[in-house]
């Protein structure tokens, strides 16, 4: 599952690098906002940036529950696109 996901995440990564910005391809298992959260410790992130694509109601706007999830969460800052 992991090598189908990275595989078609691929090129995607590729233009954004090739735009000047930094990635990394990471796929894991487990609770989705933990997973989340541990990497973003372990690779001490600055800013997780994530879509509120969801039904669910968080200060005005509709968030998913991974997104809400994350926001509560986050050891950093959480940049959410509408």
């Amino acid at each position: 599952y992991c090598e189908y996901l990275t595989k078609e995440r691929l090129q995607h990564l590729i233009e954004f690098e090739q735009k000047g910005f930094s990635s990394e391809l990471i796929c894991t298992v487990g609770v989705p906002y933990k997973m989340i959260n541990d990497i973003a410790r372990q690779r001490d992130v600055d800013l997780i940036f994530m879509g509120a694509k969801g039904i669910a109601q968080s200060d005005g706007f509709r968030i998913g529950s991974l997104t809400e999830s994350i926001l509560k969460t986050s050891p950093c800052p959480v940049m959410v696109v509408t």
